[in-house]
């Protein structure tokens, strides 16, 4: 199957057996990084996340955060989950 994220972006998606609704292959946070490279959107990872990386906080980040570096005009969503950008600013 198939899923739309968002315009012009397409991932791969599987149903369970336990849920009627498309379920993304390796999960909206990895699909969301994926997309904005494929797009050559230039982007790294909130501050949260990398507070995370780097040992200074033990709270592991459950949104797709992410800070921008060139621009960015489009809504990355499925369901529920959306990509956030950080800071409100589309690009630097």
């Amino acid at each position: 199957m198939i899923a739309k994220i968002g315009f012009g972006v397409y991932a791969k998606a599987y149903k369970t057996k336990y849920l009627d609704i498309p379920v993304i292959k390796g999960g909206f946070n990895t699909i969301c990084k994926e997309a904005l490279n494929k797009l050559k959107i230039r982007w790294e990872p909130g501050t949260a996340e990398q507070a995370y990386n780097k040992g200074a906080s033990t709270q592991v980040p459950v949104q797709v955060v992410v800070k921008l570096k060139s621009r960015l005009r489009r809504k990355i969503a499925y369901g529920s989950q959306q990509l956030i950008i950080e800071q409100g600013i589309n690009a630097r």
